[in-house]
């Protein structure tokens, strides 16, 4: 006897029995039999089928054949036992904890299996709908936004590729889409909307249709993104702050994917201060040098109440109280590196319990700074009537800081004249001199009383007594120039000028770089000057780095009119040409020149003035002026000329007052930088 398919036969299923002789093509009777009774409905067929199996045709089965034939021949198979399983039931359930949902909410149908059987497919079946109304392979089915008509009782049912094929339907679940969405009402528990700071606020958002399920947002000021977010429908802010003023709304969503209920109207909330502000200052700003006084001064703004409380001010450190008193001031004399930390000050309303912090305030308490003291350009010698720029520089930013420069030692204050420039941290000699030579130092100073830094180690400037062997000529000798002017420089040492042995180098406010040159014979270095950038400082050097000429400083001018001289400084018995050019652009006619010195007027010829043989009281400022027709005209910037002797060896030292005390040899001189104080040194020991 065939047996039918294995994976068990569940209800419902078709089952055909089979009864077969092997290699025998003879006319048998069939006689079937179940648990040993026969069934007489399923007499002489090879074949025992039911169409749709129930639990009650479990059972032993067996087939008798008979052949009539003369002997008589009969055969009996081996029972086979058929058991019919129940088929699992398909259980159906929402996927929500809600029964009724809103239109255009998520709602979720899931199809659940009895037992451990693997569908490949669902079908969902509505109300009385005999096909299903959906199909998925997956036994969740997610409507995205419902709609009043998906309002009805649903049921499901699995398939699969292997027994069992199929489940049963399951029961019906019913789903109903409400239209209208319930309102979202925002409530603040307590009688006024007008807060205090410490005060508890508790705002309340309840959604009138009581359904569950929500999840609650909690908006301040603005709808785009919640400040809060909670299942409970009750956001408590305590204690409350000026930060917490403004406009507050709720808003109810539910579901993975959330629907949102409209927002609640909004609540107004006003917290109020005591203290309008508070906040810590300290003196000196920035670093505080050891030894300087550190002043702490709370200051608080007050609103307006009936009366002013009494303050309390508390000053803390590192977390640890320092002092706690009436004053609003607090010093810590002659500070040390201990004394380095975070500060704060805080208020106290007394008898109201208010208090509030002033920011954390970081104190960094330093050694003395100590300066030092560089040279630009940074040469190592300079040569006769160079410029050359000293500064003093700290390694980290004081405020207030005022700087002092001295000659050979702290006894030889340098003082502000005209060869000598003392503006800022920088000392400026516009052309140095023999006597210029030696050891400088700095001292920095801030605060009353006066507090000093540590000295500068000494900076020695060594001017040379050998003029440079390198020479630096100039074709046209002038040095000041319009943008785009080019001059011919050439560089000799030994006289040898081949392009090969040298370099070209500047100095500006962009630093030290090289100059890039328009070869003229294979020798002479012709520079553009493009712009006013290219101010600067210009020399040569020979390539192995051994020799440079001495500098010449240029300036470019964008103006209409400029006044051009030869490089500086003159030496005395010199001649000094002065030329006052209008740029090639102007279309104005020119009706006359008028050259100045301090305001004097200067005789001329045309556009070009000459003084000669030069002495020292020619130094000065000069300019000139140029009139057009018409009436109008420019005027040049100045320019200063400086006169130097040959060999000048003495430091002028302008309107500083030197007074020789002949009586015990001693030398007073007044400083401009302590007030008006004697600084006295003997020349005996």
């Amino acid at each position: 006897m065939s047996y039918p398919p294995d994976g068990g036969i569940f209800e419902g299923d078709m089952v055909t029995l089979e009864c077969k002789v092997d290699g025998d093509s003879k006319i048998w009777s069939y006689f079937w039999f179940k648990d040993s009774k026969q069934d007489e409905s399923h007499i002489n067929h090879s074949q025992y089928r039911i169409s749709s199996v129930s639990i009650s045709d479990s059972g032993d089965y067996s087939c008798y054949i008979v052949m009539t034939s003369d002997p008589v021949e009969q055969h009996s198979s081996k029972p086979f036992t058929l058991q019919v399983l129940e088929r699992p039931r398909a259980v159906i359930s929402l996927g929500q904890e809600w029964s009724e949902v809103h239109a255009g909410e998520t709602a979720v149908l899931r199809c659940s299996i009895s037992g451990s059987y693997p569908m490949q497919s669902f079908g969902w079946y509505k109300d009385e709908h005999t096909s299903p109304v959906h199909q998925s392979e997956d036994k969740n089915w997610t409507i995205l936004s419902a709609l009043e008509s998906h309002t009805g009782h649903y049921s499901c049912q699995g398939r699969s590729r292997e027994n069992p094929s199929y489940s049963k339907k399951s029961s019906p679940v019913k789903l109903k889409v409400q239209v209208t969405r319930p309102r979202t009402v925002l409530s603040l528990q307590r009688l006024h909307t007008e807060v205090f700071e410490g005060d508890t606020i508790t705002l309340s958002c309840v959604v009138e249709d009581s359904s569950p399920g929500w999840s609650f947002y909690w908006y301040k000021d603005i709808l785009d993104k919640p400040e809060h977010k909670s299942q409970s429908s009750s956001y408590i802010v305590s204690p409350a702050n000026l930060s917490h003023t403004g406009q507050y709304w709720c808003q109810a969503a539910r579901g993975q994917k959330p629907f949102y209920l409209n927002p609640s109207q909004p609540i107004s909330l006003i917290v109020l201060e005591l203290f309008h502000r508070i906040s810590l200052t300290v003196l000196p700003l920035g670093p505080v040098w050891e030894g300087e006084t550190l002043t702490l001064h709370c200051t608080v703004q007050l609103n307006t109440p009936a009366h002013t409380p009494e303050l309390q001010y508390t000053y803390i450190k590192d977390g640890r109280v320092l002092r706690s008193r009436p004053e609003d001031r607090h010093s810590v004399p002659a500070v040390r590196l201990k004394d380095s930390g975070k500060y704060l000050c805080g208020v106290e309303a007394q008898g109201k319990g208010i208090q509030a912090m002033s920011s954390v305030v970081e104190v960094n308490v330093t050694e003395r700074p100590k300066p030092r003291v560089t040279q630009e350009p940074a040469w190592e010698k300079l040569y006769y009537g160079e410029p050359v720029t000293l500064r003093c520089l700290l390694s980290q930013h004081f405020h207030s800081v005022e700087y002092l420069w001295f000659r050979g030692d702290l006894r030889s204050p340098v003082f502000h004249t005209t060869e000598h420039s003392v503006n800022g941290n920088s000392l400026q000699i516009s052309s140095v001199v023999l006597s210029d030579q030696g050891q400088y130092l700095c001292l920095v100073h801030r605060g009353r009383p006066t507090q000093y830094s540590q000295p500068s180690d000494p900076f020695l400037l060594n001017v040379s007594v050998d003029p440079s062997k390198a020479t630096l000529r100039l074709h046209p000798d002038w040095t000041v120039l319009f943008p785009a002017e080019s001059v011919t420089m050439g560089c000799r040492l030994g006289g040898d000028s081949s392009r090969r042995q040298y370099s070209w180098y500047r100095v500006t406010a962009g630093g030290t770089e090289s100059v890039q040159c328009q070869w003229e014979n294979g020798k002479n270095c012709q520079v553009t000057f493009r712009d006013e950038s290219h101010s600067g400082l210009y020399w040569c050097e020979a390539q192995s780095g051994q020799e440079r000429s001495k500098s010449v400083h240029f300036r470019v001018l964008d103006r209409r009119l400029v006044l051009q001289t030869a490089p500086q400084p003159l030496t005395e018995g010199q001649t000094l040409t002065l030329q006052c050019r209008v740029r090639n652009e102007s279309s104005q006619q020119i009706v006359g020149y008028m050259f100045y010195k301090d305001n004097e007027t200067l005789k001329h010829t045309g556009n070009i003035t000459t003084i000669g043989p030069v002495k020292k009281r020619d130094k000065g400022l000069y300019r000139c002026r140029v009139t057009y027709t018409g009436g109008s005209g420019d005027k040049s910037q100045p320019v200063l000329i400086s006169i130097r002797g040959e060999r000048s060896d003495h430091v002028n030292v302008g309107m500083e007052s030197v007074v020789q005390v002949l009586s015990r040899s001693l030398q007073c001189f007044v400083s401009f930088f302590v007030g008006t104080v004697f600084f006295c040194f003997s020349t005996e020991k």
